[in-house]
């Protein structure tokens, strides 16, 4: 999740937008600045600071005063009025605190900290210190349930777990030794004089703290955040720097957005305010278009500096964002929500964060045993209604009468949606007719991201025709460009499209949206990724299928696949609509027998050839599932996606599907090698900033499957499958050979202002001859399928068997390419083994750093 929190909004400008009091309140037993007061025997509060704590120099706000929290101490001095593993007493203290106050009389706060085998919280085992449940929330009252939790509260006895890094505020004394003139009287937003100079950080402290790429700065012209509300009025001091550029978020190329360069270099306006108010919802306009580009492409395991500041680059911080993260995706996993609210308190100082699909909203510290601001937030919280604490007020539990009647669709559908014992929710789908009910139980397909589009699939039960029908959930990219998936199909539909489903409603989720992108932009706001506004986003589709692995056979499986072809030929050359992202679970089976045929399904990031021709200037990234990209594609992400990359991604999809689903002369150890070296290849490019891959595909084209990874690769009981593979195999490589042939003078055609890019950039540039043999068609393709659909020798009986890849446990650290992974990953968690990680960002295999929504 690195580059999706953005802070450090004012603690006070964070309560007013997301938590504001509330009109009536009943007489305060306690002052809200004194409500946690008595924690400070528990914390050891103290003005000092160790010089092992690498959270000195974070600005806090104490009793309405902008202060510095670090203080020299003699060396070798350490802080021992709070050692680490004392986390347990501030848990008690803080809920008497909440109980004493009565400051929330419609929630209850439970210490779910147990780590023992009575409170299994869910298949990650996961376990806030804290969560907070409504009143009439059912459960144990001393449980974990991600299902009714309201927020959870992490707590930290040590500073230096704090994940964030506030950067350093303007004081008298540092401004004294810039500003010739003389300064005025410094003060801070609520107009109280600072009373005492703060001392500059320690150097030790400095020194401990292992924040990449960031540094410490003793000059107020060193200051690379603007913020005018905080910082003291002086002619004489330097003023911020206007921001580089801005994005305008008009190009979204995979689950996580990109910018365009072209924009960014010709846009040159001024950001906006501290409320965000008409800020560009699309990235921070501190990034000019390279640092943009490198810092959409910065992964924690690339070895270079993180260009986001406000994160805390440090072993201890990056857990700490681990730790959240992880609770982060159980939230959206176990309830339908549309944003939720985390606290995090790191001994004497707490944060506010806010969660929704764009982003994560962070607070500034604040000192939140003298102020009032941390209980002001819970008065409020406990005063709003559902939707204001983020629940989705669409998805509601189905009457009894309703449950039952979409227990038996389910039962007369044939479908495993729902079992007797099963939770029925209904949702409503906005069309542009009118709003109509569906009947959902347990997700087909749920993606755990903590940002991103977090789509769901359901089989759902229309109580209206007694059918089953396919229901999509997601949030979408609200962004020119990007069109509803609906309107797409229906352009496919009007064309008459082969092969795929039928749209029955499908519309945005009313006053549904995101609000983090509108931020980014304001003075507070530190360096993020670029961050794009969503809407919620349902479809409903007639077509309910089945996974290729559910065929009735192996020439069932290259049937489907050589259906989802025609779709996309035709969708091609009657709509000019290019899928790209042609892969396993993108292709379902509908009918029985005979009639068993394959659909293509996910149109959601299809682009017409109109925007693919003009994207040439545009940053990129890989639109796709990276074990089913071109190798083109692999090898170098700014690569502008053609036909010829999707038709090779048929190829994948086929040597995948048959690896993993039907019997062959490999053993279990070659068909993970093959896995590993070939499908899940990936490396850092530090040169280009990207990961890339896709050498062995290329190799397995060039040399064959046993050249390319000493594997012999047969299947005795279906010859046509060997013939297929061994077609396709010839067609692509006079691809790859034609393609090596213009490779050798691309880089003499590239226009001298235009830098080289990496492998794959010439075919940017590079003419292709359209009539040349050497490059594949559509009809290249499904001939060959269809020759081998002809051929005699397939089996006469279900040759499909069990995956015959299990998953193995990988340990490599995590980064945040947002491509989708493949759902051979979503199966089993791997939390735990993400927990043990100390630099993962939410991620534990070499495969999950590419595959993450």
């Amino acid at each position: 999740m690195s580059g999706y929190f953005l802070g450090p909004m004012p603690i006070e400008t964070f309560l007013e937008k997301f938590a504001p009091a509330p009109a009536a309140t009943t007489p305060e037993l306690v002052p809200p600045e004194q409500v946690f007061s008595s924690m400070k025997g528990v914390t050891g509060e103290t003005r000092e600071r160790s010089e092992t704590d690498s959270n000195a120099g974070v600005p806090t706000k104490e009793a309405g005063v902008t202060q510095n929290t670090t203080a020299p101490q003699a060396a070798g001095t350490a802080d021992s009025s709070c050692s680490k593993g004392k986390e347990a007493p501030m848990y008690k203290s803080f809920i008497s605190c909440i109980k004493a106050s009565k400051l929330c009389s419609a929630l209850r706060f439970v210490d779910t900290s147990s780590k023992g085998k009575e409170d299994r919280a869910d298949e990650w085992n996961l376990r806030p210190d804290v969560s907070v449940y409504s009143t009439d929330a059912p459960g144990p009252p001393d449980r974990t349930s991600w299902q009714h939790m309201e927020m959870c509260i992490e707590m930290k006895d040590q500073g230096h777990e704090d994940p964030f890094a506030d950067p350093p505020r303007r004081t008298p004394s540092n401004i004294a030794t810039t500003a010739t003139s003389s300064a005025e009287p410094d003060v801070d937003t609520t107009g109280t004089a600072i009373k005492e100079d703060v001392p500059a950080a320690d150097p030790q402290t400095l020194a401990n703290d292992s924040c990449a790429g960031t540094s410490m700065k003793d000059d107020v012209h060193e200051d690379p955040f603007a913020d005018p509300e905080r910082c003291i009025a002086s002619t004489a001091a330097p003023s911020a720097p206007e921001p580089d550029a801005k994005t305008t978020g008009a190009a979204i190329e995979t689950d996580a957005s990109r910018a365009d360069g072209q924009i960014l270099a010709n846009d040159s306006s001024a950001g906006t305010s501290e409320t965000g108010q008409n800020a560009t919802p699309s990235s921070s306009a501190r990034f000019s278009a390279e640092a943009l580009r490198r810092s959409e492409a910065h992964k924690r395991n690339s070895r270079s500096a993180s260009p986001y500041t406000f994160e805390r680059d440090t072993d201890s911080g990056t857990r700490t964002r681990v730790q959240i993260s992880d609770y982060a995706r159980l939230m959206w996993h176990y309830q339908h929500r549309t944003f939720f609210f985390q606290v995090l308190i790191m001994k004497d100082f707490a944060r506010l964060l806010r969660y929704d699909r764009a982003g994560v909203i962070v607070s500034e510290a604040f000192r939140y045993q003298k102020t009032p601001y941390l209980a002001q937030f819970f008065r409020a919280f406990n005063a709003l209604d559902a939707s204001r604490r983020g629940k989705d007020t669409t998805v509601t539990l189905a009457s009894k009468e309703e449950a039952e009647s979409a227990k038996i669709v389910f039962a007369n559908s044939n479908s495993d949606a729902a079992d007797e014992n099963s939770t029925i929710f209904k949702v409503l789908v906005n069309d542009d007719r009118c709003d109509k009910a569906f009947f959902v139980a347990k997700p087909a397909f749920r993606y755990p991201s903590a940002i991103g589009r977090g789509t769901r699939c359901y089989v759902a039960a229309d109580l209206e025709t007694g059918n089953c029908v396919f229901l999509k959930d997601s949030w979408r990219y609200d962004v020119d460009g990007i069109r509803q998936e609906g309107a797409i199909y229906k352009d496919l539909n009007a064309e008459g499209v082969s092969n795929i489903a039928q749209v029955l409603c499908h519309g945005d989720v009313p006053d549904q949206t995101t609000l983090t992108a509108d931020f980014v932009n304001a003075s507070w706001a530190g360096q993020t990724r670029s961050l794009s506004k969503h809407k919620h986003y349902r479809i409903v589709l007639d077509a309910v299928g089945r996974t290729l692995d559910k065929a009735s056979s192996s020439r069932s499986i290259v049937k489907a696949i050589r259906d989802i072809l025609v779709a996309h030929k035709e969708a091609y050359e009657k709509v000019d609509i290019l899928h790209r992202d042609l892969s396993f679970y993108n292709i379902v089976l509908i009918g029985d027998g005979d009639d068993e045929r394959g659909i293509l399904i996910d149109w959601d990031l299809s682009r017409s050839l109109t925007s693919l021709d003009t994207e040439d200037a545009r940053v990129r990234g890989r639109t796709g599932t990276w074990q089913f990209i071109s190798h083109a594609l692999l090898q170098n992400p700014t690569k502008k996606h053609t036909i010829q990359d999707d038709l090779e991604s048929s190829f994948w999809i086929l040597l995948w599907t048959f690896l993993h689903y039907i019997p062959s002369t490999l053993q279990t150890s070659q068909l993970h090698h093959i896995m590993d070296r070939v499908f899940d290849e990936c490396s850092w490019s530090s040169a280009f900033c990207y990961y890339e891959g896709g050498e062995k595909k290329e190799s397995v084209f060039t040399k064959g499957l046993t050249g390319a990874t000493r594997c012999s690769l047969s299947f005795p009981h279906a010859p046509p499958l060997d013939q297929l593979i061994a077609s396709l195999r010839t067609l692509f490589k006079r691809w790859v050979n034609y393609s090596s042939d213009l490779q050798s003078n691309a880089e003499n055609a590239l226009p001298h202002n235009r830098p080289y890019l990496g492998l794959g950039d010439w075919q940017n540039v590079a003419e292709l001859n359209p009539t040349s043999p050497n490059i594949p068609k559509s009809d290249d393709v499904i001939k060959l399928f269809d020759d081998a659909l002809a051929s005699p020798g397939w089996p006469t009986t279900r040759d499909i068997v069990e995956d015959l890849i299990p998953q193995k446990p990988r340990h490599e650290p995590h980064s945040n390419s947002k491509l989708k992974r493949s759902s051979d990953f979503e199966g089993n968690s791997t939390a735990k083994i993400q927990r043990r990680s100390a630099v993962a960002e939410a991620g534990s295999s070499l495969r999950r750093q590419v595959l993450e929504e």
